[in-house]
């Protein structure tokens, strides 16, 4: 199965994502690259090279007891590794204490993903069971304290674990310990840098004041962020995150934003509520295309088409160029329908001064063509 094949997990409720720690850990590692790359980091080599990763997907599914989800936070994905279909669960344990049973808890997990796999229909090749391969991220403020192998748990004198080994359930998590790292360590770890920020924000947003004195160490890596594709949201994001969880008043993290990235209040604002400039982009929008219909019916009802869509063109230089294009897009599918990948090219390469352009053909032509291509003048003999 590819990545592509894969159907999309389902959602969080609110109820789960009204939790800080689910919020940001799901969508974070929900996004098939991000995962990829802490995957990558943090799993042996031998099982890295095995691992096909063009087919890591997220498998539908989350298996933690909703009565503990005030202490983990889970992602099941699947992949195929060295040709077989391996699930990998990785686990997100949000105390700030550790807990000795841990991998009891993993184990739980394990059953019931073998339990929903067990009701499905039996194959030509007979009923098999998907190896799991458990990664768990802990940031807890005293490090991981419990054992990463299982058979550890029983306590056994040597003689005993002699007698009883292949009678007795044994397996090994691989462990992300974020707890106790330090900001250097962080930044010296391969990882992009949209997952070096939440990382560093999961590590010190249960100390406020040690969060804003090791914050000016992040500030290329907020820079780096800020020009990746989706990287004000990822901001945006994990700041809300902090301000929730550590309390740390949002004028200091407007402060802090600005430091980084130098630019003006109402981009910060943006970053940090990007709900409400999307509701402002909305209803900017929904206004030009208003505008733009109130424009057509008076160029159709006397004649006085030019003088508006000048008037509209200095409206819409108002605009940004993402705006003009989702317009654009919007008039042309109501007047032509679903419009083919070509022209959505064109119209994502074209010059800001090409999309008015096309804007303002929309309103004449008869066909596609017809907006999307420069008018020929006719020669005269």
């Amino acid at each position: 199965m590819t990545n592509s094949d894969a159907q999309p997990p389902p959602s969080p409720s609110p109820e789960e994502l009204a939790l800080p720690h689910d919020a940001l850990f799901f969508w974070t590692f929900s996004h098939i690259e991000r995962a990829a790359a802490e995957l990558k980091d943090i799993l042996p080599e031998k099982l890295v090279a095995t691992i096909d990763w063009s087919t890591l997907t997220l498998s539908s599914g989350r298996f933690v007891d909703p009565k503990l989800t005030n202490r983990y936070t889970d992602i099941l994905y699947s992949v195929m590794m060295a040709g077989q279909p391996t699930y990998v669960h990785v686990l997100f344990e949000h105390e700030s204490e550790g807990k000795p049973w841990s991998l009891l808890q993993a184990l739980r997990y394990h059953v019931r993903i073998w339990d929903e796999e067990s009701q499905k229909p039996i194959g030509k090749d007979g009923k098999r069971l998907t190896p799991i391969v458990t990664v768990i991220l802990h940031h807890g403020e005293s490090g991981f304290t419990s054992s990463k192998q299982f058979g550890d748990y029983f306590k056994l004198e040597d003689a005993w674990k002699e007698l009883l080994s292949g009678y007795l359930l044994d397996f090994r998590v691989i462990v992300d310990d974020i707890g106790k790292v330090d900001t250097e360590a962080l930044l010296e770890r391969s990882l992009p840098a949209q997952i070096v920020l939440v990382l560093f924000v999961l590590r010190f947003s249960r100390m406020p004041s040690r969060f804003m004195s090791e914050l000016p160490k992040m500030m290329s890596v907020i820079r780096a962020v800020h020009h990746e594709p989706d990287g004000d949201r990822c901001i945006g994001t994990a700041f809300m995150y902090v301000e929730r969880v550590a309390k740390i008043p949002a004028s200091e993290l407007r402060m802090a934003l600005q430091e980084a990235l130098g630019t003006n209040e109402a981009l910060i604002e943006d970053i940090l509520f990007p709900e409400r400039r999307f509701e402002r982009l909305k209803q900017e929008t929904d206004r030009i295309k208003q505008e733009s219909d109130r424009i057509k019916r008076e160029a159709e009802r006397d004649k006085r088409v030019i003088q508006e869509l000048e008037r509209a063109k200095r409206e819409a230089e108002r605009l940004t160029a993402e705006t003009e294009r989702r317009l654009l897009l919007r008039q042309l599918e109501q007047r032509f329908g679903a419009l083919p990948e070509e022209a959505r090219s064109r119209i994502a390469a074209a010059s800001s001064s090409e999309v008015d352009a096309m804007v303002l053909r929309v309103l004449t032509a008869n066909t596609l063509d017809e907006v999307l291509d420069e008018p020929r003048t006719k020669q005269t003999t």
